[in-house]
Parts: structure tokens; C-alpha cells; sequence
């Protein structure tokens, strides 16, 4: 524990800013719906957290703070790599084609939004909620 964290009381552990993963109740429909914005009815956007270089591509939790989803993918940020491995990763996961998902914003950055066509907002936070267990 650093000198300034036992001066104000703060001890390690003391606040619990795990992923999420493994809820026992699951994601509620509120913290799904914050990180999804609908366009239209089947045009949807969603902000995302992005982690390159790691051991395996999944969605990985949400950041209540910024109100994004974490993604994890295998790829280094290189040459549009994690970009075209984030959405493969989005065509699995919601079984659309990969034209129907484009990336929107942050394209050099961990920071990104991505833009989902064809299907609805029902099904989106369905499919999010059964990837985050």
C-alpha cells in the first residue's frame, strides 16, 4: 500500500472494479441499453473499449464509467488488424455478415464506435447478454 493510499484510509481491494464477467444475475437490460445507441430500427451504434494483443477475442465485460464494451482481440493494432479482427468478432457473435458492421469512429485509437445494420435492438442485447454470461 503506497503512503498517500494509508493516509486517506483507501486500502488495496477495498473496491471491487472487476470486468463484470460471471454475474450471478447477468447484465440487466439498462446497462446493456447504455452502451447501444439506436439510429433507426435496424441501425444501431455501440461504443467500444478495445484490448489488442491478447490471448483470445471475446467481449470481455463493460465500463460503467465510459459506458462502453470491452473487447479483447488477438491481433496487434497494425495495419487496420484489430479493426478487421473486432468485426469478424461482431459478425460471429450477432450472425450477420461482415458488411453489415463498419467501424464509425477510432480507427487509430482503443476508443471506438462501431455501426451495426440489420437487426434489431432486442436481438443485439440478447446476443451481448448471453457473450457476457
Amino acid at each position: 500500500m503506497r503512503r498517500n493510499d494509508r493516509a486517506s484510509g483507501i486500502s488495496p481491494g477495498r473496491y471491487d472494479v472487476g470486468s463484470g464477467i460471471g454475474d450471478p444475475e447477468g447484465r440487466s437490460a439498462e446497462e446493456i441499453r447504455s452502451i447501444i445507441h439506436s439510429l433507426s430500427r435496424d441501425r444501431h451504434r455501440i461504443d467500444i473499449e478495445v484490448s489488442p494483443n491478447a490471448g483470445r477475442s471475446e467481449v470481455t465485460g463493460i465500463n460503467p464509467w465510459r459506458h462502453r464494451l470491452k473487447v479483447s482481440v488477438k491481433s496487434v493494432p497494425r495495419r487496420g488488424r484489430a479493426n478487421s479482427e473486432i468485426m469478424f468478432l461482431f459478425s460471429g457473435l450477432l450472425s450477420l455478415p461482415v458488411g453489415n458492421i463498419r467501424l464509425v469512429r477510432g480507427a487509430t485509437s482503443s476508443l471506438k464506435t462501431i455501426e451495426i445494420t440489420g437487426c434489431t435492438l432486442s436481438y443485439i442485447e440478447e446476443r451481448l447478454r448471453e457473450a457476457l454470461g
